[in-house]
């Protein structure tokens, strides 16, 4: 005598592996398993399911997609086993590397923010620079809303593009000489393809709202009163900006130009 094969209900299942009755439509609809139907339409599930639901369990735990499940079952070998998981390893690695340079990005970060604390506000200061390289779009503006978009588009000159918030090392160029405004903006970047000569810089650093040529102004009379030969172009570093803060006064910005060196 044949014996009589058991079922199961779509609730039995749900309650056997903690998961809702939805996500077990969803893995029938995906084609991981095929319940059979009563005379009266209900979702009757066998052995085989249980086996399958087990496999499912197993793997969604280890985060495997369920396009990726359904190709596991499709094709179930020892090797093609081997295969899959060797995939899965490849993958997470990747992950693993990913992640770590999200964590190196979101540490340097941090330590942009707090170089903040290094500088002393209205105090002019030498500060000595190696040659920089940098990406540049020079075009004129004078509004800080048309800062952020050049600011976005230099940023992209990167092949990977560049973090907004704490990056101090973009900057507004401006020259004393001509009319109100800014002339463009910079990135400074080891893969820049424009150079900025290494030497002695002139700076200081102010807070507060855009004070850019009020503050190059005190650099060049600075620079008069003690004999020192500057350039006319200047930068302003967008050290803290509105990206890291809503408050003015949290906001500090540094003016550089480079000393003439006969």
């Amino acid at each position: 005598m044949q014996e009589e094969k058991k079922y199961y209900t779509i609730g039995q299942i749900s309650k056997l592996y903690h998961i809702g009755a939805d996500s077990i439509r969803y893995y029938e609809e995906k084609g991981l398993i095929v319940p059979k139907r009563s005379d009266s339409g209900y979702r009757l599930y066998m052995d085989t399911d249980i086996w399958c639901m087990n496999v499912i369990e197993e793997m969604r735990r280890l985060d495997i997609s369920v396009d990726r499940i359904k190709k596991y079952l499709d094709d179930e070998t020892l090797e093609s086993s081997v295969s899959f998981f060797e995939e899965e390893l490849a993958i997470i690695n990747e992950k693993i590397k990913k992640l770590e340079d999200i964590k190196h990005e979101v540490e340097e970060t941090i330590s942009d923010l707090n170089s903040v604390n290094d500088l002393v506000l209205d105090e002019i200061k030498i500060v000595e620079y190696p040659e920089r390289k940098y990406f540049a779009i020079f075009t004129k503006f004078t509004e800080e809303e048309e800062m952020d978009f050049l600011m976005k588009k230099v940023s992209e000159l990167h092949s990977k593009g560049e973090r907004i918030i704490g990056n101090n090392r973009m900057a507004a160029a401006f020259d004393l000489e001509n009319e109100e405004g800014y002339n463009g903006v910079i990135l400074y970047s080891n893969n820049g393809d424009n150079v900025s000569p290494k030497g002695k810089y002139l700076t200081i650093s102010y807070s507060g709202s855009w004070k850019s040529r009020e503050y190059a102004e005190k650099l060049v009379k600075y620079a008069g009163e003690n004999g020192i030969k500057i350039d006319t172009r200047f930068v302003d570093r967008a050290w803290i900006d509105i990206h890291a803060t809503s408050l003015f006064e949290d906001r500090v910005s540094r003016i550089e130009v480079r000393i003439i060196e006969e």
